[in-house]
Parts: C-alpha cells; structure tokens; sequence
C-alpha cells in the first residue's frame, strides 16, 4: 500500500521541527557522564580527648580551617572539618601524620 513507502518518523519530526525548530525522534545512546569529582577536602578526624581539644583547635585555627565538634555519647570529640583548599587539607593532614591521629578523607 501507499502507506508503507511513508516514514512515518520523518513525518512526525519534520512537523515537531515546524511547530518547534528542535528535532524530535529516538534519541541515540551517548557517552556516560562521568560524575564530577568527589572530593569535597574535608577531614573527619577520630575521637579526640578533651586533653588533645585545645592543640587541634589551634591546629585548625594555624591554618584558617573551620568544622564543627560533634561529641559522642562515648565521651570523644569527632571534629569534621568544612571543605577547604587543598593547600589547607594538606598542612591540617600533615598535623595529623605527625600526631598518628586516625581521620578519613571525604
């Protein structure tokens, strides 16, 4: 039949095309998106006891670091620190390092 010679895709991107200036049709699988680096340069350092409290805040405070204190119900402070420049992460790692004060890179 007549009908069968018609590309009925054509038809129907050409009057979406018309109506709206963009192509429509299947759309083609692409490339994955990779996600975006993870890396947020932020430090959770383990428990800390309030008789090391004073030395990592003046840690922090050495390299204009800023995070929160959480305080467990096992008696320890959990500093997280905000994310920051790489050049800060590393100085505050360094500290870290030297101390054998157990953290996590996020």
């Amino acid at each position: 039949s007549d009908m069968a010679k018609w590309n009925v895709d054509e038809i129907a991107n050409s009057i979406v095309y018309a109506l709206t200036g963009q192509t429509a049709g299947v759309s083609q699988p692409s490339e994955p998106i990779k996600p975006p680096n993870q890396k947020r340069n932020v430090i959770e350092v383990g428990g800390i006891g309030k008789e090391n409290l004073d030395e990592l805040v003046s840690a922090l405070n050495s390299v204009k670091m800023t995070g929160n204190l959480n305080l467990k119900s096992d008696g320890y402070i959990y500093p997280v620190t905000d994310p920051t420049s790489d050049f800060q992460l590393k100085a505050f790692i360094d500290y870290l390092d030297r101390k054998g004060w157990v953290y996590t890179e996020k």
